[in-house]
């Protein structure tokens, strides 16, 4: 759904929401419509103010936007291996490491806090 079409989808439940509380008086249709607009405004968020990812949200198989601002340098990348705390203590003798293996180059990626994307923000100019 492009911005503009939820502009409009908010424009027309500001409208609903509006025209029920002048004429009708049914608390749970505001209540449905109040969550709409709600929901509506977190999924713009979602979609125009990405968050970065934290560890714990990376899944085997998520497609994410590996960002390196310092290099503007922006990368896809899908995950392909996440190792777990006893596999870091083995290989890196540091079970705090957070480590993942990418489709891209086969390679151990060591996790950085606000590097890691979901990747509509590739879209999004600054």
């Amino acid at each position: 759904m492009s911005k503009e079409e939820l502009l409009k989808y908010k424009f027309e439940l500001e409208v609903a929401y509006d025209r029920l509380g002048r004429g009708l008086d049914i608390a749970d249709v505001k209540d449905a419509i109040s969550l709409g607009i709600v929901g509506y405004e977190k999924m713009l968020n979602l979609l125009f103010n990405p968050k970065p990812y934290n560890f714990e949200d990376l899944k085997v198989g998520m497609w994410i936007l590996d960002r390196k601002p310092q290099y503007e340098e922006y990368t896809f990348i899908k995950i392909i291996k996440i190792l777990s705390e006893s596999d870091c203590e083995y290989l890196y003798h540091d079970k705090d490491k957070k480590i993942f293996f990418d489709n891209m180059e086969c390679i151990a990626r060591e996790f950085e806090e606000n590097r890691f994307f979901p990747i509509q923000m590739a879209n999004i100019k600054e």
